[in-house]
């Protein structure tokens, strides 16, 4: 089962059918404002991506959550860590994959910075895996500050689905030792 987790002020959660209608918002606005190497994603798309999502925990034992601003209830975006199987040479198969993506009224606040770091902590905690990783475009500044801010290093360069990118990692933390 998906975990609940909480930070000072938001709740990541399992998706829910009533997030579908911001999900989908924030995936055809994902490019707006930010030069992330994704195109944006009709409603079509965005629901088969929403589906996958919570089917990833039922295959993976991991997944994305949504994002929820504890006090006003509101969807503000998706955290999350799975296993992607992307076609990169080499691969990253088998090496859990964070990945985050924030609303446009979200922006700028920290959402992003402060959902990867719970669920972070909650990975060092659940998973096995030695280290993760994330797959970020060259020219997406901010979700490589995010990143970095985690923990996660430039590992190597890579293409995908055309655009420049990059592999971060970042070792597993011992919990206890």
């Amino acid at each position: 089962m998906p975990p609940t987790l909480e930070t000072e002020r938001f709740v990541l959660r399992p998706f829910e059918a009533t997030d579908f209608p911001a999900n989908a918002e924030m995936w055809s606005t994902i490019d707006v404002g930010v030069e992330s190497g994704l195109t944006p994603l009709s409603r079509e798309e965005a629901w088969g991506k929403f589906a996958r999502g919570a089917g990833f925990w039922a295959l993976n034992g991991r997944g994305p959550l949504s994002i929820v601003e504890k006090a006003s209830g509101a969807y503000v975006g998706e955290v999350g860590v799975s296993d992607f199987k992307r076609d990169l040479d080499p691969p990253t198969e088998g090496v859990p994959e964070f990945s985050w993506a924030v609303t446009l009224a979200a922006r700028g606040r920290g959402v992003a910075s402060e959902a990867v770091a719970r669920m972070l902590a909650w990975a060092d905690e659940t998973l096995a895996e030695p280290f993760f990783c994330c797959l970020i475009d060259r020219r997406n500044a901010p979700s490589i500050r995010v990143a970095e801010r985690n923990g996660f290093a430039p590992a190597r360069d890579c293409e995908y689905k055309g655009s420049a990118c990059m592999i971060l990692e970042r070792r597993r933390r011992r919990i206890g030792g």
